[in-house]
């Protein structure tokens, strides 16, 4: 149950009414369709996953939220056409972020509401941009997750959207509130962008430089050799070709390996103790995100030891979508364990050096290899370690020139690390100030009228 702290709709200008949902809408439900169902071409549909895309504000029909789906599954579902000034609820959502999620109709399109969907269909023909915004608000969505309980999959149904309430201001305040808005988040939402393509090419040179690092060295004027690699034509002088398999440290008992089997169940995470490294902890080239870090204890990493880690041992996920990502384990974590999705990769420290080796795995090279492994499957993509020790990666003969460019590397992601941070923080503090001013603008806190 959430805080009663929350309630909204007792506070507002006393001219602006409180009136049921469902005195202003009909109540209907999307096609019976599955997302396989959907094609490159046929009728106009928004389902479910289009509601929950992370590019949809609630607020306009855009193009992007439409699919498409053969006219045969329409015939004789006229219901389940949404209406110019309509809504498309998810009626469910994964997480209570997602509950109240919905698409606003301000098209003249025809547009079917599509699978797992509530459709509103609005009873006069009235302009509800007002609503489209009010809608954004966790104040209005309060009045959803209140009524539920908190399983894996929330579900929201027709029956508790008709439970809610929505604060009317008079037709000419709702214009000027909705006008405000779209003036207002416009200016913001393109800022926002302007960021994220900031963040994007900084995310691009990281990678880029990764890949230039580990395949041309520091110094542009080495000698090359010819060498036929993958899409490379020479390399350094100095460096070598080396299978994964013949870098691992044999004085290790488990050099090649990944993480426990299924023996450590999710119940069994501890609060503290021995960190239980995750897909999640790893990113692409990115330190080791300890914020969503969990336990196991000395007990129940005996039972697992032979994929203990130690600082320097090099992880890469080996299933799915996450293949491609990275991490070293660090001198701050004497000691870890792993799950099965993740590889881990001990190098004889007598001839190469664990930091560069986790950049090489990191780059181009041993990603473009990972992924040509797992596309090989006929199920889902995966890594296996049979396979994995065939994986070629260019290394220096020097050990001192493999450490040289890994703290190069670390110099320039960490400063490109910093940048990403700050530029993700600007976009965060963006994202709340245009939170707050939709809140103020829908409940009357601030006056939206031209002049005021």
């Amino acid at each position: 149950m959430m805080d009663d702290n929350n309630r909204w709709d007792k506070d507002f200008p006393e001219q602006w009414e409180r009136v049921p949902l469902k005195s202003k809408f009909t109540f209907g439900k999307g096609l019976s369709i599955k997302k396989t169902d959907l094609t490159e071409q046929g009728e106009n549909v928004i389902s479910y996953g289009q509601i929950h895309a992370k590019w949809n504000s609630n607020v306009h029909c855009h193009n992007e939220l439409l699919r498409h789906v053969p006219q045969t599954f329409c015939n004789g579902s006229d219901s389940s056409i949404a209406k110019r000034n309509g809504f498309i609820f998810a009626d469910t959502s994964e997480d209570l972020d997602g509950v109240g999620n919905c698409a606003f109709i301000d098209s003249d399109k025809t547009i079917y509401a599509g699978y797992h969907t509530v459709l509103l269909t609005p009873i006069e023909d009235h302009d509800n941009k007002y609503l489209a915004y009010l809608f954004t608000t966790d104040t209005w969505r309060y009045q959803i997750r209140r009524h539920l309980t908190e399983v894996k999959v929330f579900s929201i149904s027709q029956k508790t959207l008709k439970r809610t309430y929505i604060v009317l201001p008079p037709s000419d305040i709702q214009h000027a509130i909705a006008s405000f808005l779209d003036r207002k988040c416009a200016a913001i939402d393109d800022s926002i962008a302007k960021h994220k393509a900031i963040i994007e090419k900084l995310e691009e040179y990281r990678k880029a430089e990764i890949t230039r690092a580990v395949t041309k060295g520091l110094n542009p004027d080495a000698k090359m050799k010819d060498a036929s690699f993958l899409w490379l034509q020479s390399i350094p002088e100095a460096w070598g070709i080396f299978k994964l398999s013949h870098i691992l440290d044999f004085n290790h008992p488990y050099p090649l390996g990944d993480g426990d089997h299924g023996s450590i169940k999710a119940n069994d995470y501890a609060n503290t103790g021995i960190p239980f490294i995750r897909v999640q902890n790893l990113g692409y080239a990115e330190p080791i995100n300890t914020n969503n870090m969990v336990y196991i204890t000395p007990e129940q990493n005996e039972t697992i030891k032979n994929s203990t880690l130690h600082p320097g041992d090099i992880l890469f996920a080996k299933t799915g979508a996450t293949i491609g990502k990275t991490a070293i384990v660090p001198p701050s974590i004497a000691i870890a364990n792993t799950t099965s999705h993740v590889g881990k990769i001990t190098v004889d420290l007598t001839c190469f050096y664990p930091k560069y080796i986790y950049y090489a795995l990191s780059s181009e090279v041993g990603n473009h290899q990972l992924w040509e492994i797992a596309g090989k499957k006929a199920t889902r993509p995966e890594v296996g370690l049979d396979e994995v020790k065939y994986l070629k990666l260019l290394i220096p003969f020097s050990l001192d020139e493999q450490k040289q460019i890994a703290d190069y590397l670390d110099a320039i992601l960490d400063k490109c690390d910093t940048a990403i941070n700050q530029h993700t923080q600007i976009i965060s503090k963006l994202e709340e100030y245009k939170k707050s001013l939709i809140y103020n603008a829908v409940t009357g806190k601030i006056d939206c009228r031209e002049g005021a």
